[in-house]
Formats: C-alpha cells, structure tokens, sequence
C-alpha cells in the first residue's frame, strides 16, 4: 500500500485478492506480461524453456540446460557436447580431451 491505497502487481506477479496482499511472482519456465493480474495462471514458456522466476515476457525463455537454440526452437546438444546453463546460445561445449557423451542433451560433463 502507498498512502493508503491498494496498489496492482507488476507484470511477472500476481495475487488472488485486491489489497495489500503480497505478490507472488511467477515460477520458473512461466511468465506474465501484463499488470494487475487477479488470475494465478502465468503462461507457460515452450516446450524445452526455462525462465527465471517473475519473467515478464516470452522473450524471457530461454533454452533449458542440455539444449541449443537452433532453426528458432530448443534441440538437443548433439552427443560429445553439453550446455550446463540455460541461454539462447546456439552452441553447446565439446566435452573434454579424453572424454565423450554418449547421448544428445547433457547438461554437465559428469554425467
């Protein structure tokens, strides 16, 4: 509440009720990019996205570990390569000197 008024969510959050009930922010791998939002529904990012906590809007997801962005849509890292973080990069790294995955979408090295 400022000076006494109820005030809206910003875009990323929501609550249930008018007033000066807290927020709740969106989850990760969701967003929401208006407002004002009364509804607990954030959008879903696609398929294969993630997104930080509160994102705002679509342009928030990005490709979830073990994945590239490539041909506009998350793919797997092909085998003998990972990402461990999630980005749009469209380049996963090679594994190591003595070392190879045998299976597309790692996420670590280690695994």
């Amino acid at each position: 509440m400022v000076g006494g008024a109820c005030e809206s969510c910003p875009a990323g959050s929501w609550k249930s009720e008018q007033g000066n009930q807290a927020c709740t922010l969106c989850q990760s791998g969701t967003y929401l990019p208006w407002e004002g939002s009364s509804c607990p529904y954030c959008l879903d990012c696609p398929w294969k996205h993630t997104s930080p906590p509160g994102s705002t809007s679509w342009y928030d997801c990005v490709c979830m570990p073990g994945y590239r962005f490539r041909n506009n849509r998350c793919r797997k890292c092909p085998k003998g390569q990972y990402k461990d973080v999630a980005s749009h990069d469209s380049h996963c790294t090679p594994c190591p000197a003595n070392t190879f995955l045998n299976w597309r979408g790692a996420d670590d090295v280690g695994e």
